[in-house]
């Protein structure tokens, strides 16, 4: 029987197909109530082999044995007309795998609760005496609050009872198959799970699994994993904390015996999500004075400490190198800036997205801003360390999270004897908005100098109405960065408004916000879960430069498409 839309399995109706594998295919239906469910069938050309149909019927029976919040539940096993149909619970949203590949590397915090429910999984099913046996990011569903649900357990095996493993195979996906599970699948037990689990892991804190299937072969993956120690993350992605690091070798050592228990992993994570106490949390002016008392620590040391403390916890804005609040010198490099002298503009677009409406009236005090993108060069002079996926001194530096952001704007006003205008810690950054320092423009600066100022033509781009003369976008960047200044600049000589990088600016991001905004010097709404970026990228298409286009993510996100310009109030 084909299984097309319209199509009738029982009380299920067929609406469209939603994924389809090497043995199995899933289908999205609706039973005679009209509820969701998700219908996996055995593929028709392996329908007819009885080894297959066992499997199948063991995976109903294994999940039919399982009951938690983050394992996916069995609704009905059933055959019909030679479909053998397994009904599972629908879960809307997408697959652990479909998020690294959307946003890269996992903002560490988001990772580690992610972590930490499929080990709750993982947990329960061990208990029940179920090895899963193919852990892996595709087989992680997440829903939009990024509950997580466990599914696949066709290759799972009870503790207890034959298996229908056939002589001479290997089951599982062999990135992230742990070494006993390649040496001789026969004698996995539950710590083979935890082994995948670390692998996963990996690629959430990176975006990428630690062998590349399509360029390595298999016997080269087979020997990796045996016998060499896991790439190191890092490499890939250096902003990973300690604590993570530290879960990622419990959970993979190569010697099961050695490997992190999900019981010492889930009671270590009981009272504090990130493994570190509150008391260790500090704000700006705490770290400050340590430095400023203990000078001889120097400023590496202070940069790795401060980066590890930022990545891992999410919640702070460390400055790195802060040591140096009594040595105000000049640095070797100023940022040019332009002034923009405040006036009156409708924010916003009737055409764009629905965070852009409703257009509304905005008068903006003076302030100076950036005539290009921060520096690789300048952020080196300050900070001493490039994040930047694409080197280059005069390249925008990118990589960079709003914490990052906020980091430099007070360490290079530290450094030219201003005052900062951050501090606080966690959700509770405070910005000074009449100190003289260095800081990230709000929404409404951004957009005001991005469309021209007082000088503006109304263009859809910040200079033009043809991204191409103005902007670095997907269609003209080869996919990557430039040189600063490379395209025509705006009305007020401001370079890259429109893409090369996003910019962050200093708002929480409300969907709803522009309309209750105020009409003076708008700052944004008073808390939130994500920074405002703005003015599209390298990475995304031309449409996404438009000024009045807005993005946002976690503060602690950080990406090769993220960078900044400083901004400062005109006293």
């Amino acid at each position: 029987m084909e299984l097309t839309e319209g199509a009738k399995l029982g009380i299920f109706t067929i609406i469209r197909q939603i994924g389809a594998g090497g043995m199995s295919e899933v289908y999205l239906v609706k039973d005679n109530l009209d509820r969701l469910f998700a219908l996996k069938t055995i593929s028709t050309r392996l329908s007819h082999d009885p080894s297959f149909r066992q499997r199948f019927e063991q995976e109903a029976r294994i999940m039919a044995t399982l009951s938690h919040p983050n394992i996916v539940q069995l609704h009905s096993y059933f055959e019909e007309e030679g479909n053998f149909c397994l009904v599972m619970e629908y879960i809307e949203g997408g697959s652990l795998k479909d998020l690294t590949r959307r946003i890269g590397p996992i903002p560490e915090k988001r990772a580690l609760k992610i972590l930490r429910q499929i080990a709750e999984a993982l947990s329960y099913a061990h208990g029940k005496g179920i090895i899963h046996r193919d852990i892996k990011p595709s087989n992680i569903l997440l829903d939009a609050n990024d509950n997580v649900k466990v599914m696949d357990f066709g290759i799972a095996r009870m503790t207890e009872g034959p298996g229908i493993t056939m002589t001479g195979t290997q089951m599982g996906t062999l990135t992230y198959m742990s070494p006993e599970q390649i040496q001789d699948s026969k004698y996995v037990d539950h710590k083979t799970d935890i082994y995948s689990l670390g692998v996963s892991f990996y690629e959430m804190l990176t975006g990428k699994p630690p062998y590349n299937e399509s360029d390595s072969n298999d016997f080269e993956i087979r020997e990796s994993i045996v016998y060499k120690e896991l790439p190191d993350p890092r490499k890939v992605y250096p902003h990973i904390g300690e604590h993570s690091m530290r879960l990622l070798d419990g959970f993979t050592r190569k010697n099961k015996e050695e490997r992190l228990s999900l019981s010492e992993f889930l009671a270590g994570q009981q009272l504090n999500t990130l493994g570190f106490s509150e008391s260790q949390e500090a704000t700006i002016e705490e770290i400050s004075n340590h430095e400023a008392e203990n000078p001889s620590q120097g400023k590496a040391s202070s940069l790795g400490k401060t980066m590890a403390l930022v990545v891992v916890l999410g919640i702070l804005v460390v400055v790195a190198g802060i040591m140096f609040r009594k040595n105000k010198q000049k640095i070797g490099i100023t940022p040019e800036m332009i002034l923009v002298e405040g006036g009156t503009f409708m924010m916003g677009s009737r055409d764009g997205e629905s965070d852009e409406k409703p257009i509304h009236e905005v008068t903006v005090s003076s302030f100076w801003i950036g005539k290009y993108e921060v520096t690789q060069n300048e952020w080196m002079e300050v900070m001493g360390d490039n994040p930047s996926e694409w080197k280059g001194e005069n390249l925008p530096v990118e990589n960079i999270s709003w914490l990052d952001a906020v980091g430099y704007c007070n360490e290079r006003s530290i450094r030219e004897g201003l005052t900062p205008c951050y501090s606080g810690s966690g959700d509770n950054i405070i910005c000074n908005w009449s100190a003289n320092g260095y800081r990230l423009p709000t929404e409404a600066e951004w957009e005001y100098a991005a469309r021209g100022g007082l000088k503006s033509k109304g263009y859809k781009y910040s200079g033009s109405d043809n991204s191409n003369t103005v902007a670095w976008h997907s269609g003209n960047s080869g996919r990557r960065t430039h040189e600063v200044g490379g395209r025509n600049p705006n009305e007020l000589g401001i370079y890259d408004m429109s893409g090369n990088v996003w910019e962050w600016c200093w708002d929480w991001h409300d969907d709803s916000y522009y309309s209750v905004s105020s009409s003076l010097d708008p700052r944004g709404p008073g808390i939130g879960s994500s920074r405002v970026f703005r003015g599209g990228s390298w990475y995304g298409i031309a449409g996404l430069c438009a000024v009045s286009n807005r993005g946002f993510i976690e503060p602690t996100y950080s990406h090769g498409n993220l960078g900044f310009r400083v901004c400062r109030s005109s006293l």
